[in-house]
């Protein structure tokens, strides 16, 4: 089976990495910035569709009307489109591409490139022989969530931007442990292993305890992490964090209605 990437920026990459070593899949892509060895390129989006049984949409929210538009020039009968672009929901796919193609929205995240994403999927026709392959391919890269469209904007927002939102605590660590005068590329190593090693415990523990247990054991009556959470109490941490995902799932919602 054959897929084409129209646009290969860091989801389009990340996606390809996730599925390359499929000896049943082969790749190509097209795209206005990037040239890669590694992966065959087509000159423009009617080639790529010559080439591809599945086309994969690889490309921002505000260039998706355009390349919508270069597609429905193309032989589309019997193709399968895969939608990641964020906000841009089947219907208006369907609109722009007529009847042709059967079309499956995902949202996965970065961390798919080491096959550890959770990937949301919808498909327009949910039972049909060719979702079903496409989730199976996608398994080999995460999790899949099975999901309603309406609910894409908040997982959007918590899955597919969330790991901005967890790198962004932890550049906050790092910036606050500079002044112990370790160096910057160790101090990565350190965040990445405090991440990781928390994550484990959690793992290890979520059947069992609830996210407040697991805190409540880290924090001493008295202690150090008791001061920092009442920090966290006294600054409305909860009511923060939540309008940061309500501002990312506002975002996801404004783009479709922008397309």
């Amino acid at each position: 089976m054959n897929y084409g990437f129209i646009g290969f920026g860091n989801l389009g990459r990340a996606l390809y990495l996730s599925l390359k070593d499929d000896k049943n899949l082969s790749f190509a892509y097209v795209s206005k910035n990037n040239k890669r060895k590694d992966i065959r390129s087509m000159k423009n989006i009617p080639a790529l569709v010559s080439f591809s049984d599945v086309v994969w949409l690889c490309v921002k929210p505000s260039d998706l009307p355009e390349v919508l538009a270069e597609l429905r020039k193309t032989e589309l009968n019997g193709k399968t489109i895969v939608s990641p672009v964020a906000g841009i929901d089947l219907a208006f796919i369907r609109k722009n591409l007529g009847k042709g193609p059967e079309l499956i929205r995902i949202m996965p995240n970065l961390a798919i490139a080491y096959k550890k994403s959770v990937t949301a999927f919808c498909a327009d026709k949910k039972n049909s022989v060719k979702a079903k392959i496409i989730r199976r391919v996608l398994l080999r890269s995460g999790r899949v969530i099975d999901l309603p469209e309406k609910h894409f904007d908040l997982f959007t927002a918590v899955f597919g931007s969330g790991p901005a939102f967890l790198l962004e605590i932890m550049r906050v660590f790092g910036n606050m442990i500079k002044e112990l005068g370790i160096a910057e590329k160790d101090v990565n190593l350190l965040l990445a292993d405090l991440m990781a090693g928390t994550l484990v415990h959690f793992r290890k523990n979520q059947n069992k305890k609830t996210i407040a247990d697991l805190i409540g054991g880290i924090a001493s009556k008295g202690g150090t992490t008791e001061a920092g959470l009442a920090y966290f109490k006294k600054k409305n941490l909860d009511e923060l964090l939540a309008g940061v995902i309500t501002a990312a799932r506002d975002r996801s919602k404004k783009l479709n209605t922008k397309a």
